[in-house]
């Protein structure tokens, strides 16, 4: 348990920020309120600034008392100064759940089809004029499938930057030197302790459409700007998990 108290930290940040996403279904939450000031007076900038700031001290009480449970619960390690045989740990594949041992792929199948049928036969039962779930879906399949190879792209773009990254910077945080260790522990904190939302506001709207270098215009596409804000609270959680 003392081990995963980072891992745990992290996943109750996590849940504190995501609040913000009660924005996309217009809960009056903090975002949706503070969108709500900067259409009336167009100050996106500073009520991003303020909304930054406001989540800083609240998942900031919230780290405090962690790291503090942390500190409390740590051992202390003495370094070993002779040498020994270490053993040779051979890998052991895990056993599967006896829960999911009976859910196979041809079980998953017929799930999946009743979940897009039923629909389209109440529908058709119903003699509603109108293209039935089933229908709407075939339609509409070349833009959904195009829709879900960027989430695939964007999420695994995220994950491998976020972590080859995070994991120099949780090395930081341990490092012997103080100015090394200080700077990488800010950078966690910082990126950790923004929420999602407006980490990616910040990368649309801060970062430049287009690069010019020496003339040359390199086009910066929305897209690279979701995974570079998407991979910086990536970044944060793995360099505090490695730390």
């Amino acid at each position: 348990f003392r081990v995963v108290i980072p891992a745990l930290n992290n996943n109750l940040v996590n849940l504190v920020k995501t609040t913000t996403l009660a924005y996309a279904i217009a809960v009056p939450e903090m975002l949706y309120e503070a969108n709500q000031i900067w259409s009336d007076n167009v100050n996106v900038t500073e009520m991003m600034i303020f909304l930054l700031l406001a989540y800083f001290v609240l998942v900031g009480v919230l780290v405090g008392g962690m790291n503090r449970w942390e500190r409390a619960m740590k051992i202390p390690v003495w370094l070993m100064t002779y040498k020994t045989d270490l053993p040779v740990m051979l890998p052991v594949t895990p056993r599967a759940p006896e829960r999911l041992k009976g859910l196979k792929p041809r079980h998953v199948l017929p799930i999946a089809l009743l979940a897009i049928i039923g629909p389209s036969l109440a529908f058709a039962q119903a003699g509603v004029a109108i293209l039935t779930p089933f229908a709407v879906l075939l339609n509409w399949a070349p833009l959904l499938l195009k829709g879900f190879i960027f989430n695939l792209v964007i999420s695994i773009s995220a994950m491998a930057l976020g972590t080859a990254v995070g994991a120099m910077l949780g090395l930081g945080q341990i490092s012997l030197f103080r100015v090394t260790r200080g700077g990488s522990w800010f950078v966690t904190q910082f990126f950790r302790n923004a929420p999602w939302l407006v980490l990616l506001f910040f990368a649309m709207f801060l970062l430049p459409f287009e690069i010019n270098l020496f003339g040359l215009k390199i086009p910066f596409p929305d897209w690279f700007k979701a995974i570079l804000g998407l991979s910086l609270p990536v970044m944060a959680n793995v360099s505090e998990i490695v730390r």
